[in-house]
């Protein structure tokens, strides 16, 4: 379905996961998508058709925009 799709594609199997602590300080500052991978699955949450990528399942996506919003 995406294999044409370079995002789709680094973001289903990213080069890099960066672990909470590090989120602040060691992820890129830069516009685009991220997702939010988890090894562990809050209670609560069926990740079951979630995409995996390796020990990880990908329970969120998000978009970080160009310019923080004025309202």
């Amino acid at each position: 379905m995406f294999e044409d799709d370079a995002i789709a594609r680094a973001m289903l199997n990213p080069e890099r996961l960066h672990r909470a602590d590090e989120a602040a300080t060691a992820a890129p500052r830069k516009p685009g998508l991220y997702g939010w991978y988890f090894d562990v699955i809050p209670a609560g949450i069926d990740a079951t058709d979630c995409h995996r990528h390796d020990a990880w399942r990908l329970l969120y996506c998000g978009i970080a925009p160009k310019k923080t919003p004025t309202n």
